[in-house]
């Protein structure tokens, strides 16, 4: 599973399925500022719009796109290493 995500990477952004990583290092704040900067800029304001930028930008969006590149991090550190999970444990407290 791992190999797959790591070949295919783009293409899981392109399907939506993985959020782009560099969403990851994002730091909203100094973000917002730079994009209202550019677009205040721009001699042609019909090619963007703040709010749809700011959209792709949303908080949840860099939070689930940092979970996910910890994940793959994490993926990646264990790769090659085998990890066996036991099938029953029992957790219940014996009294003698």
């Amino acid at each position: 599973m791992w190999n797959f995500i790591k070949e295919n990477e783009e293409m899981l952004v392109e399907m939506c399925l993985l959020m782009p990583s560099f969403l990851a290092s994002v730091n909203s704040h100094v973000v917002y500022d730079l994009l209202r900067v550019e677009l205040t800029k721009d001699e042609n304001k019909n090619n963007f719009q703040f709010s749809h930028l700011i959209y792709i930008l949303d908080p949840p969006r860099i939070q689930q796109a940092r979970h996910e590149q910890l994940v793959i991090k994490l993926a990646s550190a264990y790769d090659g290493y085998e990890i066996l999970f036991p099938l029953f444990i029992d957790l219940r407290v014996r009294q003698d």
